[in-house]
């Protein structure tokens, strides 16, 4: 969010030449970089070492990674950091120097490091001229001993004035500080706190030879001379001290490392003095800035872009290129991109027609990073070929984070396109259409083969497929012979739905749809697989446990769909109407042709409140030739074998038609 408060034009001088600046302060919420010195509202108050950088945000954190290495990544950093002494950076050994603009409050950036968890911590002060830094009265208790001193950073007036903390006026009397806190500097804190470090998560700073327990945890403090210096020799960050020598008197938090705790005020020469502070315009507070979370919360990954651009470029239909995960790759939260060029469409990332990728998840996510649903939400876009693997031996990698309004929020799979799941996950995606079937996987027009992996806790709530959904485009096609589909959910095939017309659409040769304490779920019908379309068959795949709140429970066929079951299990599923199958149309017949395979078992028997293994409604044919249905329950009976009764737990007769050749 962005308010333009007001524009002066101050006439200044730099370097001999007198240069009309237009200085945009901007409002709440908004950090602007700064590149030309006619900016500068005070050039004297800066310093000819304070060179200023072009506009934009602070959270455009590529332009600050360009700055501070020369290239726009947060690898670049890392390189530079790694190749400079000591592994920090100074404000004069970065590439570029700048200033940023908080809540009309100028800052530089002064040194950068890593804390212990490796994350890059740019450091920043204050730089502003002094009529631009928020004032506040200071007491004029002086004393530096006793148990309250005023002069003591701990219970300083300008602590209070920073954090609102607390204050002394006396040697005996502390007052809270809460509405002595600065609006600026509550406000700054109040909008980059998530991206603000404490001084104790610091290394360098965690480890000075003395940090005050008051003030360690504060995210805005004031420098001391072990930092700021006295001069381009002194200070850790080496930085001249122009930002004090312009102001006749500036607020420190020390004059030497043995009082640290104090508050003083530091002259032109460097020379620092204890007496009575009674302003805080002269206080240029400093706060560290986690740029790796910032980076990864805020940009999409450019280090992964160009890489995945180069990858897709090289590869061909002949000649498939390898990407591996090393870290998590999430979409940017500003656009939700994860970014742009031959290997990017509409936010997601892409394998053109004639290319063949294969990712390794080794791990690590793919992550949109949606909360809400958007055109093109999905994570990943095939019309080439595409295969997933996770070679990690957790092999928890996952597709995740899409919400989409138009196919799936994990896969889609267009014309001429072919995705292959081999290990790795594609979990927590949705789908919010009720046009594209399918929230972890959409079929439209391409093939998708699952060899391994898990699909699970993708939803769909108004349309077909919460996990896989095979479209009525021509040539779709989905085949199962191994991993698992559970916990998703939709209104019609929890598990998978097939609407193609083709004989050949779908086929579950191995693998699980659903599993104990893992069932899909439909709020409708099919709680495993709906079929609509075509043929769908069963040869080895196992449909259990799944749940649907009106008919089929496993397994629901219906307007004139062909369901063929050769071999593998349904068991353990429920509904109120076909526990384990259900078989309908409105007009015409809807076909189950049982020729192997099992429709319950011992102590896997699936249950309703009619036809508890089949229910053969309306419009539904049944053809049993070999399936062996078995400890099916409903509600009018504890178990039933192959037996046809009206209201049977094997076998329910509801206006449909069913014929037994053997089993």
């Amino acid at each position: 969010m962005r308010k333009l408060s007001k524009i002066k034009k101050i006439l200044i001088v730099l370097l001999g030449a007198v240069v009309i600046a237009a200085v945009s302060i901007f409002g709440i919420g908004f950090i602007n970089f700064n590149n030309d010195n006619t900016d500068i509202a005070d050039a004297d108050a800066y310093g000819t070492s304070f060179a200023l950088a072009s506009a934009g945000s602070l959270m455009n954190v590529t332009y600050l990674c360009s700055r501070i290495s020369g290239t726009g990544t947060l690898a670049a950093v890392n390189s530079k950091l790694a190749s400079a002494t000591g592994g920090v950076l100074t404000y004069s050994t970065m590439s570029n120097t700048f200033n940023v603009t908080v809540n009309s409050l100028h800052f530089n950036p002064v040194y950068v490091s890593k804390d212990a968890s490796g994350n890059i911590i740019v450091t920043f002060w204050a730089a502003g001229a002094t009529s631009e830094l928020p004032s506040g009265s200071f007491n004029t208790y002086t004393t530096n001993s006793g148990t309250y001193p005023c002069t003591d950073y701990n219970y300083s007036q300008g602590r209070a004035l920073l954090v609102g903390s607390s204050y002394a006026t006396s040697s005996t009397a502390l007052v809270s500080g809460t509405s002595k806190q600065h609006t600026a500097y509550k406000t700054l804190i109040a909008n980059y706190g998530a991206y603000m470090v404490a001084p104790s998560a610091v290394s360098w700073h965690s480890t000075e030879s003395y940090m005050g327990t008051a003030w360690k945890s504060d995210k805005l403090w004031l420098p001391s001379t072990t930092e700021c210096g006295t001069s381009a020799s002194t200070g850790l960050w080496k930085c001249n001290g122009n930002q004090y020598k312009a102001d006749g008197w500036t607020r420190i938090r020390n004059r030497s490392t043995s009082d640290e705790s104090k508050i003083y005020s530091i002259g032109t020469s460097g020379s620092a003095a204890a007496y009575s502070v009674t302003d805080g315009d002269k206080m240029r507070p400093a706060f560290h800035f986690n740029l790796t979370k910032a980076y990864n919360d805020t940009v999409y990954d450019k280090e992964y872009v160009d890489a995945w651009n180069a990858a897709v470029t090289a590869s061909s239909a002949s000649s498939p290129q390898t990407f591996k995960l090393t870290r998590n790759w999430n979409a940017g939260n500003d656009a939700h991109s994860f970014g742009e060029g031959v290997g990017f469409t509409d936010g997601t990332i892409y394998v053109p027609a004639g290319k063949s990728m294969i990712i390794d998840l080794n791990g690590y996510n793919l992550d949109r990073k949606l909360t809400s649903t958007i055109s093109n939400g999905r994570v990943l876009t095939v019309y080439g070929t595409l295969v997933v693997k996770d070679t990690s031996s957790s092999a928890a990698g996952k597709i995740t984070g899409g919400y989409s309004s138009t196919g799936a929020g994990g896969v889609s799979v267009y014309s001429g396109g072919t995705f292959t799941l081999q290990s790795g996950n594609i979990a927590n995606n949705k789908n919010s259409s009720t046009q594209y079937p399918g929230a972890g996987v959409c079929v439209w027009g391409g093939i998708f083969n699952m060899s391994g992996g898990n699909i699970y806790s993708n939803t769909i709530n108004s349309y077909y497929g919460g996990g896989v959904g095979v479209s009525d485009q021509s040539g779709s096609k989905f085949t199962m012979s191994g991993g698992k589909i559970y916990s998703n959910t939709a209104k019609y095939g929890g598990g998978v739905v097939n609407e193609n017309t083709s004989t050949t659409a779908v086929t579950l040769s191995g693998g699980t749809i659903g599993g104990s304490g893992t069932p899909n779920n439909a709020t409708n019908g099919g709680g495993g697989v709906y079929t609509i379309a075509g043929t769908t068959t069963l040869s080895g795949t196992t449909i259990s446990y799944n749940t649907a709140s009106n008919s089929g429970g496993g397994v629901r066929v219906s307007e004139g769909a062909v369901f063929t079951m050769t071999s593998g299990n349904i068991s353990k599923n429920s509904a109120p109407n076909g526990g384990g199958i259900y078989v309908d149309k409105t007009s015409g017949t809807s076909t189950a042709n049982l020729n192997g395979g099992t429709i319950g078992g011992s102590s896997l028997g699936n249950s309703a409140t009619y036809g508890g293994g089949v229910f053969a409604a309306t419009g539904g044919t049944v053809n049993i030739a070999g399936t062996t249905i078995s400890y099916n329950t409903d509600k009018n009976s504890s178990s039933s074998s192959t037996t046809v009764y009206y209201g049977g737990g094997g076998v329910y007769v509801g206006g449909g038609t069913v014929k037994l050749s053997s089993g």
